[in-house]
């Protein structure tokens, strides 16, 4: 599939419900995290000397990019070729074995990088970047939503952190 208007416009129409409805349960449960006076995991880097649009830039160009094209197009795609050759399993089977080993090590490098076990809550949004990519067939959809989702998770974390 190409990037022309319909594709574009089916992309928005995946993304967006998905932030709807994600991003506030989220939000919800950093919230419920500080009234129960317990600390918000994942807390979100943005280096002082760093301004806001370099970070924004940073999210969606460098982080979201090249971690969807590697665990959606590489991981992804190519388990999803090796399951091909199995004549037992149906197309669905097929991807929602690729969807979960491409969430599985999303994961695991996030807690092998950051050397910590509470990496392993990036296992959900794993599991919906590539389902958006199972789903649209393109790699801008999963960079998409990653890019919003860090940067939303981000604000979040800093709103509720304040006193």
């Amino acid at each position: 599939m190409g990037f022309d208007l319909a594709h574009i416009n089916f992309i928005i129409r995946a993304i967006a419900p998905r932030c709807a409805w994600i991003f506030p349960a989220v939000f919800f449960g950093l919230w419920v995290l500080t009234l129960l006076s317990l600390p918000v995991p994942l807390r979100p880097i943005i280096p002082e000397h760093q301004n806001w649009l370099v970070w924004l830039l940073y999210q969606f160009l460098y982080v979201a990019v090249a971690e969807e094209v590697f665990f959606r197009g590489y991981v992804q795609a190519n388990t999803m070729t090796l399951l091909r050759r199995s004549t037992r399993l149906s197309g669905i089977e097929r991807q929602c074995i690729a969807v979960f080993v491409s969430a599985g090590c999303f994961t695991l490098a996030h807690v092998v990088v950051q050397g910590q076990i509470i990496p392993l809550l990036t296992f959900l949004p794993g599991l919906v970047f590539a389902w958006l990519f199972a789903r649209t067939g393109s790699l801008l959809a999963p960079i998409l939503f990653h890019g919003l989702a860090n940067v939303s998770y981000a604000i979040m974390a800093m709103m509720l952190a304040q006193p």
